[in-house]
């Protein structure tokens, strides 16, 4: 027989940023009396690292859990539809979302928002936090003495390689601008390269560490565009996040191309930028039931909790 009370997580949005405040409601609906008094909503945040072999190997390492008690009656619940408002702070420590999956290695972090009366009686849904950045100010910039040799001598130039982008923040549907400053007789083109570095530190203490290239292109103008809406199949999942045990980030490459002999490196600045979830509406489930609710006070959870000190 299907349960006719009813349970429901109300949120605007499912994507926060860390140093929010998530707030919403949980609607209660209660046909008959319940055994249970107690009405308890649960934020929990985990890094877990899977490895796929012949033997499958899982790790799960807590970076947060509240809990929160909405509401205790004296006795038990009575029947009646509730609405209970709710707010619990997330912390700036607390960091993004993110899905890495490498060869025979799958490593995620995820946050989960729960509210539960009794086992049968709960809801749940899945939290994406974007991190808690401090954005850079400054334009990277490579100032290098170079030496050129000709046919007759050796002579030193100094090349200004410079660049900037127009943030430092992105979702997988905008366009970085860039801009370079450098280009001179000797140095006419340029390469440009957008990069996913990730790290993951296994139970045994082993790391995994992968660069991948996911754009690149020899460039002889002062501005360029890279649009990641044509990178969404990676960049919607693989956020840039930096926990105890998971990380990925994200940079651009700019390395100066020399056109004639010299002795010194290829002059080179990287920028470093940050992929965010995309804002993910709650669609809430159309309730075909009478509804007649009672607002509850409202309860705050201050603290989301600190995760240890990051590894790397």
């Amino acid at each position: 027989m299907q349960n006719p009370n009813f349970i429901y997580l109300n949120l605007q949005t499912l994507t926060y940023s860390s140093g929010d405040y998530l707030k919403g409601e949980v609607y209660l609906k209660l046909v008959s009396e319940t055994k249970s008094n107690t009405l308890i909503l649960k934020f929990t945040g985990f890094e877990i690292i899977n490895i796929n072999s012949s033997s499958d190997q899982t790790s799960k390492t807590e970076l947060v859990t509240n809990e929160l008690t909405l509401h205790k009656w004296d006795t038990q619940a009575p029947s009646g539809d509730f609405i209970f408002p709710f707010e619990i702070y997330l912390s700036p420590n607390l960091p993004s979302s993110t899905l890495i999956k490498l060869n025979d290695l799958t490593a995620k972090i995820e946050y989960k928002l729960e509210v539960t009366m009794t086992e049968q009686l709960t809801s749940s849904v899945i939290i994406y936090l974007k991190s808690y950045q401090e954005s850079q100010s400054d334009i990277n910039a490579s100032n290098m003495q170079v030496k050129v040799k000709s046919c007759l001598c050796i002579r030193k130039l100094t090349i200004d390689l410079k660049a900037s982008v127009n943030k430092f923040s992105y979702i997988c549907n905008e366009v970085i601008k860039t801009s370079v400053e450098g280009f001179c007789s000797i140095m006419t083109r340029m390469h440009l390269a957008f990069c996913r570095y990730t790290l993951i530190t296994l139970p045994d203490g082993k790391t995994h560490m992968n660069k991948l290239i996911l754009y690149e292109k020899d460039i002889d103008e002062s501005f360029f565009d890279i649009e990641l809406m044509n990178l969404k199949d990676i960049l919607d999942e693989q956020y840039s996040s930096k926990g105890n045990n998971i990380s990925c980030s994200y940079c651009i490459s700019i390395k100066g191309l020399l056109n004639t002999i010299c002795h010194s490196k290829e002059p080179e600045v990287v920028i470093w930028v940050i992929i965010n979830p995309m804002l993910k509406e709650h669609s809430m489930e159309q309730l075909y039931i009478q509804w007649n609710p009672i607002y509850m006070k409202s309860s705050y959870y201050i603290d989301s909790g600190n995760p240890s000190e990051l590894s790397w």
